[in-house]
């Protein structure tokens, strides 16, 4: 669960949500699985925080999803492949984690991306070659 400022943040009274800004928020600990139930979340900005653990696959539940940033945290785990389900996925910004494993290469068949960052993580093997329509 995310703890902010001290009280657990209640995602299931939440699913309105369009868009989720917690930028710079000392939020800390594990993205918590019941953010798959925002399914009208465009935007999720969760970046220059103290979260940790593994991407939830949850996230991959959230295919209304636009532009995904949880930049400049602790995470340290691969990339889900339910994020290859992200088809309306224009930005994902996931540099300075500890995020391991190969760069799947269902990221580069994510028909709307755009913008890809993954620089600073701990990514082993070879960039997948259908990634080079992506902007980098």
């Amino acid at each position: 669960m995310i703890i902010a400022a001290g009280s657990l943040l209640r995602l299931e009274t939440c699913r309105i949500f369009v868009r989720f800004d917690a930028v710079n928020c000392g939020l800390t600990g594990e993205i918590p699985s019941e953010i798959g139930k925002l399914k009208n979340l465009d935007t999720l900005f969760l970046q220059d925080n103290g979260i940790s653990g593994e991407i939830t696959p949850e996230l991959g539940e959230l295919q209304s999803l636009k532009s995904l940033d949880l930049s400049n945290n602790a995470l340290a785990s691969e990339i889900p492949v339910g994020f290859s389900k992200l088809k309306n996925l224009t930005m994902l910004n996931l540099l300075r984690n500890k995020l391991t494993e190969v760069i799947p290469e269902f990221i580069g068949d994510l028909p709307e991306l755009e913008v890809l960052q993954l620089w600073e993580n701990n990514f082993t093997g070879s960039i997948p070659k259908n990634l080079g329509r992506i902007i980098i």
